[in-house]
């Protein structure tokens, strides 16, 4: 708008002055005019109405900030919504700062937005993407909008008081969303004034809505029936300065209804997509901070004692009170107010998701209380004490433990459903020598080699382990057979009482012998012998011999007559025989014809070799014969045995751990191995770092101390524990009370 001709007469008093003067005493002038001072450029404010912040404040409020609007019409709309001050004129409004939007004349302050609204980009600080205010200091006493229609010879913009006026013909409704409540009044007979205060209710002396579920009426009003009528003083102000009232038809009580029940439905909605993106806060960064420098940052916070006019004395005393590992903040300010509690974790009830946190991890990542705590002490990092981390363990950490394995055992259960299943199962002691306390018997499905089942019992003085290994193979097939899981053939090891076990009570059931057990034993006694006098020679056939057993199982075809003329055949290839036609499957070597070279330089066992006797007597021992014979099906727990050492990550052999510990710490290893068991084998993605050609399977060389020899082993992907961090979410479910372990 363009300043009046009155205007023009102002600058005919400063057209003696140079530009500089000129522009001065115009300004000086349009301030003492009356007309002139409107038509003055104002600096921007915040669109609140009430709110007192500006642009040139900061020397009075140097915390506030004024930030400009969305540049979408559905994003400002959002924004005066949220304000409650803009009813019907928002989309005119909206348009209008649309179109300031380059000349920046709308703002609103940063008082209206919560912290988390906030990020930080260098020195700056600026309002996130998707920010929406949401502070707003409460409305005064809401006044109640009384009006009627005017006659047709109404004077325009002029009041008129109506006194004893019928009954209207008209239904009044106004309608405001203050806190997502709707809020629908009619009246039968009401008075407008410019200065209209709620009168006292007759029955509580309060006013005509006191918040009872019925409304109350004010002593002598002519008012019949309301149902809840609220309107904002402001919009009364600028949209009604005159009686007015609107036909529009009032909703049933269904209707009401219906509109409520959607407002609820809507709080709760709301409710819990703010759970849920607070269930995640124990995955968030955390970061290690020096006493100092957090000390020199609290001392740069101003006062906030007063919202409306902050203290913005500084800060003299800070008060540190620790948690464990999390710490709660007192700030004082000279002015002695209590300007700030700060607190370094969010809370869930009286317990700290950074402790929760840490809790976690030293459990999941099978670590120990003691080594970590002896860790902290060396950093100066507070720790909480050791019967607090067994608190949360048996609260919280186990019953999620539990939870994932029992998820884990329904999905192998289903993926085992309706189809024959082949077992290997094997023990394992927990402790080394005579401390030995827990035994662990473990089953695992030979075709997927996931573990499918396992149980723990205590070795005590007066029961041997071979009795708690027979009880504990009954227990976990009892427990498989009752799911329905159809087991066709089971493989255990040379345990006496389990084979009659087996023979007696699950006759149905193939039961196989472990083959790499039966080899281990062989190996065992042929090293024995090649220390016998004269028997050195055993020595380099060691090796040949048990990887000739594991051939003998693997290619029989199932056939036991097979595999044993195989296994004899052993006899005729250490003497340099190697075509025996006195067996009637199994008539010649299938390697190919050795060289004069190799035959010269290995070292054959004849019949009149003086180890000769020792090896044979080994070989065909009648009951390691039947043993093999159990082993046409090619099972084998060497896989297994994998599985065990996974074990020893979370249950170290040298740490007595506690039953219910054990039985939390061997899930872990059974869920960490059920993940990353069928990795892929690695290749190469980045050729210019490694000689290897792109796409290629790396190896590795290693040297077991089994073997005494160098050997090549396929490197496989990394292993993933993603499992791990639903564990953690699961444990603040149950602290929030959101998930419950039955």
């Amino acid at each position: 708008m363009q300043p009046p001709s009155h205007a023009k007469e102002c600058r005919k008093l400063t057209s003696g002055f140079n530009q500089k003067q000129s522009s001065r005493h115009i300004t000086f002038l349009f301030l003492l005019c009356p007309i002139c001072s409107r038509f003055q450029h104002k600096m921007p404010s915040c669109i609140v109405k009430g709110c007192p912040h500006r642009t040139g404040q900061k020397d009075k409020f140097p915390n506030v900030t004024l930030h400009n609007f969305p540049k979408t019409i559905p994003k400002i709309k959002n924004w005066l919504w949220q304000t409650g001050q803009y009813g019907e004129d928002s989309d005119a409004i909206a348009e209008e700062i649309l179109q300031g939007l380059k000349t920046c004349r709308h703002r609103m302050c940063s008082m209206h937005f919560s912290e988390n609204c906030f990020i930080t980009l260098g020195s700056k600080r600026v309002l996130t993407r998707n920010a929406v205010p949401t502070i707003f200091k409460p409305q005064t006493t809401p006044a109640i909008l009384a009006a009627q229609e005017p006659g047709p010879n109404f004077p325009p913009k002029k009041r008129k008081r109506v006194e004893n006026v019928g009954k209207p013909t008209t239904m009044l409704r106004v309608v405001r969303l203050v806190s997502s409540l709707v809020t629908v009044g009619t009246q039968t007979d009401s008075i407008s004034n410019n200065n209209a205060t709620t009168t006292d209710c007759y029955k509580c002396g309060i006013g005509i809505f006191c918040g009872k579920k019925q409304p109350c009426f004010p002593k002598g009003s002519a008012v019949q029936s309301v149902s809840s009528l609220e309107a904002d003083p402001c919009l009364i102000k600028r949209d009604h300065s005159y009686p007015v009232t609107f036909s529009v038809p009032v909703k049933s009580t269904s209707e009401l209804d219906s509109e409520l029940e959607t407002t609820k439905q809507m709080a709760i909605t709301k409710q819990l997509s703010t759970l849920s993106e607070q269930k995640e806060n124990i995955h968030q960064r955390k970061f290690i901070v020096f006493e100092e420098m957090l000390d020199s940052l609290l001392y740069l916070v101003k006062c906030q004692h007063n919202s409306n006019s902050p203290c913005q004395s500084p800060i003299i005393e800070i008060k540190k009170k620790i948690d464990g590992t999390m710490l709660e903040i007192h700030l004082s300010c000279m002015a002695g107010h209590d300007s700030l509690v700060w607190k370094s974790q969010p809370l869930t009830g009286q317990i700290s998701i950074g402790n929760l946190a840490v809790a976690s991890a030293i459990l999941l990542s099978g670590s120990s209380f003691t080594k970590v705590d002896q860790m902290f002490k060396l950093l100066s990092i507070p720790l909480f004490s050791h019967t607090t981390y067994y608190t949360y363990q048996k609260r919280y950490l186990f019953p999620a433990i539990d939870i994932a394995w029992k998820n884990e055992q329904e999905a192998v259960k289903n993926d085992m459903a309706g189809n024959s299943v082949v077992l290997a199962s094997d023990a394992q002691v927990d402790s080394p020598g005579h401390s030995a306390k827990y035994c662990t018997y473990t089953m695992m499905d030979v075709m997927t080699k996931k573990i499918v089942s396992y149980k723990i019992d205590k070795v005590a003085p007066g029961k041997s382990l071979a009795a708690v290994e027979k009880s504990l193979l009954e227990s976990c097939l009892a427990n498989l057979l009752s799911e329905g899981i159809r087991i066709k053939v089971i493989a255990t090891d040379q345990n006496v009482r389990i084979s009659k076990m087996m023979a007696t009570k699950y006759p149905s059931i193939n039961h196989q012998f472990d083959v790499w057990r039966i080899g281990k034993s062989l190996a065992k006694n042929l090293t024995a012998a090649s220390k016998k006098r004269k028997c050195k020679d055993i020595g380099q056939w060691i090796s040949p011999i048990t990887n000739h057993l594991w051939w003998c199982s693997q290619t029989c075809d199932q056939n036991v007559d097979l595999l044993l003329e195989k296994w004899q055949s052993l006899l005729y290839h250490i003497a340099n025989k190697h075509s025996f036609h006195n067996l009637k499957n199994y008539r010649k070597c299938q390697h190919k014809p050795l060289s004069p070279q190799e035959q010269e330089t290995r070292k054959w066992i004849t019949a009149g070799h003086p180890a000769y006797s020792s090896l044979v007597c080994i070989l065909t021992d009648p009951a390691f014969i039947k043993d093999i014979s159990n082993t046409d099906k090619f099972c084998h727990t060497r896989c297994l045995k994998n599985f065990h050492s996974k074990i020893l990550k979370y249950r170290p052999r040298r740490i007595l751990f506690r039953r219910d510990s054990v039985h939390a710490r061997t899930m872990l290893a059974v869920l960490s191995h059920n993940k990353n068991v069928n990795r892929p084998q690695a290749t190469i993605l980045v050729p210019k770092i490694t000689p290897l050609a792109y796409s290629e399977k790396p190896s590795k060389i290693v040297f077991p101390t089994q073997k005494s020899e160098w050997l090549t082993k396929p490197v496989y992907e990394s292993g993933t524990d993603d499992h791990l961090f639903d564990i953690m979410s699961d444990a603040t479910k149950i602290v929030k009370g959101y998930l419950i372990h039955r």
